[in-house]
């Protein structure tokens, strides 16, 4: 048994956790100021478009690398890696998808508020 693969492979299940948790944690901040501040989001749209694509693009990523990873895990299963943890890829393989849709209506929610003015005010 080769404990550095091991500990090499222990290392990236924690980043990824730390990734997922970093896709879920931007995604609600950006969700928050964009739903409390409506009505000032449409002169500063490109600090919230940008963003909600790229971490679009990163859920995709994370959606297939975690593949990836479950893949070599079916594989190296075989060959007694007993102290292989997986419960961190698996999580982030189901639930970047969900990510992927909520950055998706997120960008459309982005871009009805900055298409909305409120006429009463002005």
């Amino acid at each position: 048994m080769n404990s550095d693969k091991v500990t090499t492979w222990m290392h990236y299940e924690r980043l990824m956790l730390k990734g997922l948790l970093l896709l879920y944690g931007v995604g609600l901040l950006i969700f928050g100021l964009v739903m409390t501040l409506g009505e000032y989001v449409r002169e500063y749209v490109i600090l919230f478009i940008y963003p909600t694509l790229a971490l679009w693009a990163f859920s995709v990523i994370l959606f297939i690398v975690s593949l990836l990873r479950f893949f070599k895990f079916l594989i190296l299963r075989n060959k007694d890696y007993s102290e292989l943890s997986m419960w961190r890829t698996i999580l982030a393989l189901l639930l970047s998808p969900v990510a992927f849709a909520g950055y998706y209506i997120l960008f459309f929610i982005i871009g009805i508020q900055s298409c909305s003015v409120n006429w009463l005010i002005s």
